[in-house]
């Protein structure tokens, strides 16, 4: 379902964030001037890192990733994440390219990382 307001990428591409029945998607990061969103483009899943001011704002963390939140308690800003292509559980430093592996947190195909709405 495509509803609310569009980001733009740094290429001018607005993409819509995926509006989920059941969890929330857009996460804000504990001092508010990031978040973490996915989309659904072209048939795949993509997590990005949103920064209030950033140049770009909007950047791709990891492709085939969904059901993003921050994982608090670590020295650096630090996601969690669901794969699509492995059904299983990632962390990923938001200072990480999108090319750069995650780290595998739980090798299951679900979590309940995000409070329902």
């Amino acid at each position: 379902e495509i509803s609310g307001n569009p980001v733009t990428k740094s290429n001018g591409e607005k993409i819509f964030p995926v509006v989920s029945q059941y969890f929330r998607n857009i996460r804000w990061s504990s001092d508010s001037q990031k978040a973490i969103l996915w989309s659904y483009e072209n048939g795949s899943y993509f997590l990005y890192v949103y920064t209030i001011g950033g140049t770009p704002e909007l950047i791709l963390l990891q492709a085939g990733a969904r059901y993003a939140d921050w994982l608090y308690g670590t020295s650096t800003d630090t996601v969690v994440f669901r794969s699509e292509s492995s059904n299983a559980m990632y962390k990923k430093d938001i200072s990480a390219t999108s090319g750069a592996e995650p780290i595998l947190l739980y090798n299951a195909p679900w979590a309940q990382i995000q409070p329902r709405q």
